[in-house]
């Protein structure tokens, strides 16, 4: 089992706005979206592996959506679900997968290149600005 999304009739828009964390490993694209999310008025953290997201959320609990790149050295995204599925904490915690390959059965996923309405889209159906 892994961390999985919520249908986006689940989201709380009256819940608390957390912050998004955005896992990516090129840093010019983990820029590009975490520049395009807060200019959407929603916090960023970023993290450049997995194991660095991992430590991310456990030291600031209360994120709204998790954009997980798949492909990337240290904890690849694959090993980052693993990971997160095991922790009670960390498993509710809804994951969009931001890749160029195929996104783990269940997820929901936007295929790179990014069309960045969708993005945006996406992640005002799970936080609050």
């Amino acid at each position: 089992m892994a961390c999985a999304s919520p249908p986006a009739s689940e989201a709380d828009p009256t819940g608390p706005p957390g912050f998004v964390l955005v896992v990516e490993d090129e840093p010019g694209i983990r820029s590009a979206l975490a520049a395009l999310v807060e200019a959407e008025g929603f916090e960023v953290e970023t993290a450049g592996d997995g194991r660095e997201a991992l430590e991310v959320l456990r030291r600031r609990p209360g994120s709204c959506l998790i954009l997980l790149d798949l492909m990337m050295p240290g904890m690849n995204g694959w090993q980052f679900l693993e990971e997160c599925s095991r922790d009670v904490v960390l498993a509710p915690v809804p994951v969009v997968v931001v890749s160029a390959f195929e996104a783990p059965r269940g997820f929901r996923a936007i295929r790179k290149p990014i069309d960045f309405n969708h993005l945006v889209g996406i992640v005002r159906e799970h936080c609050v600005p």
